[in-house]
């Protein structure tokens, strides 16, 4: 430890939060361009649910009335279930009170939803375009593949439905990506990572979802920083987080919080698959959205509807999904010597523990994609980067075809959720 602080330098620190902080940002004109083309797309399939219905600011429901969100209670207070996202109310509070100052100007509750709208929006965009920055800067992908891994990327479902959803999933889309890109682009440029920035990254982390603080861990081990060094600072930033793990135990009990909701999620119901929930929930949905429908709860004769996804029933779906699956196995073996592989590997392997070993979440894996859906396209690209010119053809071949399907599907999925919308939560 004394050797952590004999190194320390508070102007290096502040030197490369200064750098981190415009990392956060487009930093030229086409990446600006594609922020604009992300945040208009976005926003055309809000626009019609956003004004004309009531799907995105309902009051009748508490929890879950599309897609199983929570987003309800983070619109009208900003957090729910601090024991697995302890410091959730830093990155939403601001966002609400923000909405609340158009609210008080227009006098409008659209104006308000509009704002928290656009902020899931916003943090979507820019959680893609660190992809793009990933696949552009570090694998040096072409054109054509970066366009089409990126296309594919946008117009996955869990990244639609995200872009206008305020809940925890979507904060954390937002950090996972920039985490990964900065941590990747960093480790590239054989550059060391200091304190302050390892410390704010893993308590952005695991603040705003806590299993996701040790995915801000596993990077430090692949800088160039030696073993005992690292060490010191799990240490050190473990302590503070512990720290205030406490400080928020003995403020609003979360150990009690947490356990209650782990024992809800990890309830499998009897017509459960686990083998369909770790492949086409966990993989599929999130990507290719199976068809939306609706189903009846609360009180027998309340009239009250969620909308809700169906499970696969068509060959092309499945089939989708394990062409998918093929591809990021192919990519993985013929990366299994690359760090940058294993830097996501490793963050996804904290996932598939969570949610596949210890079933948290059973029954909705897909609501938890936003914790690891980055890991496609970065495999995509490294794919791309290892195959020889032929493979490289015949891979865009089939990358097209699945995105043609991918658009049209998802599309027409939406289009489903906005009919579903005006008959169940009509605008007012």
């Amino acid at each position: 430890m004394l050797t952590l602080l004999k190194n320390w330098s508070w102007r290096d620190d502040y030197r490369q939060l200064k750098d981190l902080f415009k990392f956060i940002f487009p930093k030229n004109k086409t990446e600006f361009r594609l922020v604009s083309c992300l945040v208009i797309l976005f926003f055309c399939f809000a626009f019609i649910p956003l004004f004309y219905t009531n799907v995105f600011d309902n009051k009748r429901f508490i929890l879950d009335h599309y897609f199983s969100f929570d987003n309800p209670m983070y619109y009208s207070q900003g957090y729910f279930e601090l024991g697995r996202h302890p410091l959730i109310k830093f990155f939403t509070i601001p966002i609400l009170r923000i909405a609340d100052i158009f609210y008080l100007i227009t006098g409008s509750m659209k104006s308000r939803t509009f704002i928290i709208v656009l902020a899931c929006n916003l943090g979507i965009s820019h959680s893609i375009l660190y992809i793009y920055r990933y696949l552009k800067e570090i694998i040096q992908l072409q054109k054509y593949p970066l366009c089409l891994i990126m296309v594919f990327y946008t117009f996955m479902g869990m990244n639609i439905l995200l872009s206008f959803t305020i809940e925890a999933f979507t904060i954390s889309a937002y950090l996972l990506s920039l985490t990964i890109c900065y941590y990747s682009t960093m480790i590239y440029k054989n550059k060391n990572i200091h304190l302050l920035t390892n410390l704010i990254l893993v308590l952005s982390l695991g603040g705003v979802t806590i299993t996701n603080g040790i995915k801000g861990i596993i990077p430090m081990f692949f800088t160039k920083d030696k073993t005992s060094l690292t060490i010191l600072k799990i240490i050190l930033i473990g302590g503070i987080f512990t720290t205030i793990l406490i400080f928020m135990q003995l403020k609003y009990d979360i150990w009690e919080e947490t356990s209650v909701a782990y024992q809800k999620f990890s309830i499998q119901s009897p017509t459960t698959n686990i083998f369909y929930e770790s492949i086409f929930t966990f993989w599929g949905i999130p990507v290719l959205m199976p068809d939306v429908i609706s189903r009846p709860c609360g009180a027998p004769g309340a009239g009250l509807f969620q909308i809700i996804f169906d499970t696969y029933h068509s060959w092309w779906q499945f089939l989708f999904v394990i062409l998918l699956l093929i591809l990021l196995s192919v990519s993985l073996i013929y990366n299994y010597k690359n760090k940058f592989v294993w830097i996501v590997c490793s963050t996804l392997l904290v996932d598939i523990v969570v949610h596949i070993v210890l079933k948290f979440g059973v029954d909705e894996f897909y609501l938890f994609s936003g914790h690891w859906l980055y890991f496609i396209p970065i495999l995509l690209g490294w794919l791309y980067s290892k195959v020889d010119r032929i493979r490289s053809n015949t891979l865009s071949i089939i990358l097209s075809v699945m995105v043609i399907i991918l658009i049209i599907n998802n599309t027409i999925q939406f289009i489903n959720f906005t009919n579903l919308a005006f008959e169940l939560f009509p605008g007012n």
